[in-house]
């Protein structure tokens, strides 16, 4: 007859875990993990940074079944916090309430860790008196409500008469499956599974013969290729063993994950690393590995990003007597003659590329064709970026530090250059050398995680890398590639106009010749836009446009006019300011001038004084009777304050000074303004704030 001894408040006693020690076979580390201890470990569930763990150490529970020839503990649910993948703080009970006086665990917590499903015996009204082999294992489910375990709740389809056991929720927490030995299976404990609906669960479905057998089946997990489950099957290395059915093929886990003894419980955390339980050292306890160097399969050939493209237009040709033709101009400051041109870009990089019809006998842009930005980015993919001939013995630098993966998040990268001679980088810099000439064949792989929580993926390339003496050892790089760029330019129906240039000075209308035709545009505060004329073709431009070339106005070009504004407009503010007033200002020759004066201002201050009211009267009385006769007024103002104020600043001065000259009978069609603000032109010397506040008065004769 078993006496039983029982403690009833369990017994918090001080963790003495185990050394974890180390040992690397083939591609694999496995290690013991810090929650081992005298007793037995095993079961290990790995959800939102804590494990759930099933132990019957007596340190922890205090709680024992004892008979004349043998010791028999209960066993409970653990929980610890995760530090490392091998250390963890001190286990604890899940909850008291879960681990009365009977066997509680294996279990198994959902993703969102409120919902346990597990294993316990059926609880006897003479429990305590009750051999706990006379108690079936069945499976119960617990919600955390308000930080608590609910009581635990008995699955339907569980028979008092059968043990179920090993629960593995999956990640939809729809489907559960176990293991029982319940009437009507294969033999032993079979694996089952059962269906969520509303909120009960189906009958259980028995996996099949492909996986059960007449052994027993045990500790069902999936692993994202397949189904892993443990058996003593007589295909083993003995005892239980790890299986994994995958692509309707039954494979049986090799060293370091199978051994002569209890190999089980095996629970990946991601492709290449995981937990899983074994007593191949006496207990059972809870080992972790880790794949140093992942299983790179089906790997695709390395293909670089295209750099090389073909441009080109679509429009008619261009009259060869017109002395024009179209250039390409792609940004890197290279450029292409023709209607068609290939170029291939040396970085990755946005380039601006135009299409212009440029005059030969200037070498200036007559018309711009097209415009648009044009991106060489690299693909959202692995990328190798080094060379593809390297000499012998010597490390070369590779790198793979500009692969992106849509949705992932790379953590490691893996290179093979030598048969299987896998080094790691997590940088993704590496150098790497080969002895033997020849094509060798590099082999770059990643393991990333997933940015949704999903878990890790493998991706990997390859690419030939070929080793011959005297070749030269160049900077990394990646090597242009062809590709074909399309673009086809279709005439518009807008109108042209001839742009004569950018400037930061308002210049007046009335000092232009054909000053009817003249367009101003202002940008922003202080840019002003200028254009003159208009017509359905652009070629009718062609004269007018090499007149202002010849006037100075050498960024000067035809454009297009839609509502009276330059389409281009955004592009054509970025061309280099135009001294339009000097240009301006040398239409009056020094023999044309008859006498010119100054007039000050104090410090923001417009009006003028009775001295210079009187100068201005006796200029108006001396030159209004000849029609030939005009006046210049040029105004500006010392540097302080802002652009905008001093601009109208200036103009009142003009005003001020064409008032006067009005006043006195000085002809207003024979009087024209300038005001500059702050600015000084550029045919003028720099002054003192005193001496810029002034009117500047020219009388000249009009030829």
């Amino acid at each position: 007859m078993f006496r039983v001894r029982v403690i009833c408040s369990v017994m918090i006693m001080l963790f003495a875990g185990k050394s974890m020690a180390q040992n690397t076979v083939g591609n694999f580390r496995v290690s013991k993990i810090s929650v081992n201890s005298e007793g037995n470990e095993y079961a290990p569930v790995f959800q939102n940074g804590k494990l759930l763990f099933t132990s019957d150490s007596r340190e922890r529970l205090g709680v024992y079944f004892s008979s004349t020839d043998s010791l028999s503990r209960l066993s409970g649910i653990f929980r610890a916090d995760y530090l490392n993948d091998t250390t963890f703080s001190k286990p604890e009970l899940i909850d008291n309430r879960l681990n009365r006086c009977y066997n509680s665990g294996p279990a198994w917590i959902n993703q969102n860790g409120d919902q346990l499903y597990f294993s316990s015996n059926e609880k006897s009204a003479f429990f305590f008196f009750t051999s706990k082999k006379k108690s079936k294992l069945q499976l119960y489910e617990s919600r955390l409500v308000k930080g608590k375990w609910s009581k635990r709740n008995k699955l339907p389809f569980c028979e008092k008469t059968n043990n179920y056991t090993h629960p593995y929720l999956n990640a939809a927490a729809d489907t559960l499956y176990f293991a029982s030995d319940r009437a009507g299976g294969f033999g032993g404990f079979d694996l089952y599974y059962s269906v969520r609906q509303n909120d009960t669960w189906s009958a259980p479905v028995n996996l099949g013969n492909a996986v059960n057998s007449a052994k027993n089946e045990l500790f069902p997990c999936f692993n994202g290729t397949g189904l892993v489950f443990s058996s003593d099957r007589e295909s083993g290395f003995g005892k239980l063993d790890l299986y994994e059915w995958a692509g309707n093929q039954l494979l049986h886990k090799d060293f370091p994950f199978n051994t002569p003894q209890d190999d089980f419980a095996f629970v990946p955390v991601d492709e290449n690393k995981g937990y899983f339980s074994s007593n191949r050292t006496g207990n059972d306890e809870i080992y972790f590995y880790r794949e140093l160097f992942p299983d790179f399969k089906d790997c695709e050939p390395y293909v670089k990003d295209p750099f090389c493209y073909t441009f080109f237009e679509e429009a008619d040709e261009l009259d060869e007597e017109l002395a024009l033709e179209y250039v390409w101009s792609f940004g890197d400051g290279n450029t292409a003659k023709g209607k068609e041109a290939r170029h291939c870009f040396e970085a990755y990089g946005e380039y601006l590329v135009e299409l212009n019809i440029v005059d030969r006998t200037t070498s200036q842009v007559f018309f711009n064709q097209t415009t648009y930005p044009f991106a060489i980015e690299r693909s959202n993919r692995i990328h190798i970026e080094g060379p593809d001939t390297i000499p012998p013995v010597i490390e070369i630098p590779f790198t793979a530090e500009n692969s992106t993966i849509e949705g992932y998040e790379i953590e490691h990268f893996y290179w093979d250059l030598d048969h299987g001679k896998w080094r790691v980088s997590d940088s993704g810099q590496i150098h790497l050398s080969v002895t033997e000439e020849g094509t060798h064949s590099l082999t770059m792989g990643v393991v990333a995680r997933a940015l949704d929580g999903s878990g890790q993926k493998k991706f990997c390339v390859t690419k030939s890398i070929v080793v011959q003496q005297g070749a030269n050892i160049p900077v990394p790089a990646e090597s242009p590639s062809i590709q074909s760029w399309e673009t086809s330019v279709k005439t518009s129906d807008n109108q042209y106009t001839l742009f004569l240039g950018l400037s930061d000075t308002l210049v007046p209308v009335s000092s232009i010749n054909n000053k009817d035709s003249l367009r101003i545009q202002s940008v922003g505060d202080s840019l002003y836009l200028y254009s003159m004329g208009t017509s359905n073709q652009k070629n009718e431009l062609l004269e007018d446009y090499r007149a202002a070339q010849e006037m100075g106005f050498s960024n000067s070009r035809v454009t297009e006019l839609k509502d009276g504004s330059l389409v281009q407009k955004d592009q054509l503010v970025h061309t280099p300011v135009v001294e339009i007033e000097k240009i301006l200002d040398n239409r009056i020759r020094k023999e044309q001038i008859i006498t010119s004066f100054e007039v000050f201002y104090d410090f923001d201050v417009f009006s003028l004084t009775k001295s210079n009211q009187q100068e201005i009267k006796v200029l108006a009385l001396n030159h209004r009777s000849s029609a030939n006769k005009r006046i210049l007024i040029s105004s500006f103002t010392d540097v302080k304050g802002k652009s905008e104020y001093n601009l109208k600043l200036s103009k009142k001065r003009s005003l001020a000074v064409r008032d006067e000259l009005l006043k006195n009978g000085f002809p207003a069609a024979q009087i024209e303004m300038e005001y500059y603000g702050k600015r000084v032109p550029k045919n003028m010397e720099p002054l003192s704030d005193a001496k810029r506040r002034k009117s500047l008065i020219i009388v000249y004769e009009e030829n």
